[in-house]
């Protein structure tokens, strides 16, 4: 998955394919992966995390809330308003 940042061998939807097989450098890698994406959506409100639950890959949860919460200053105030309540 070398796009997301990340050369840990997985298939186009981010799940890394065979674990047992990885090398230790790649290991590592992995479960620091899976630390910073548990740590991103231990974070998000439910309402939030129902919109990224199909995301694996930490770049795409930011991507996806990048093109969500894009927009002109009242459209960003309103939904940072949406997030704050």
């Amino acid at each position: 998955m070398i796009e997301d940042g990340c050369s840990i061998p997985a298939n186009s939807g981010g799940v890394t394919l065979n674990k047992k097989d990885l090398k230790v450098v790649e290991n590592k890698m992995y479960k620091r992966h899976r630390e910073a994406r548990n740590i991103v959506v231990n974070t998000l409100s439910f309402l939030e995390f129902t919109k990224v639950v199909d995301k694996y890959t930490v770049k795409s949860i930011y991507e996806s809330f990048c093109n969500m919460y894009k927009g002109n200053q009242q459209i960003k105030e309103t939904k940072a308003n949406i997030l704050i309540q």
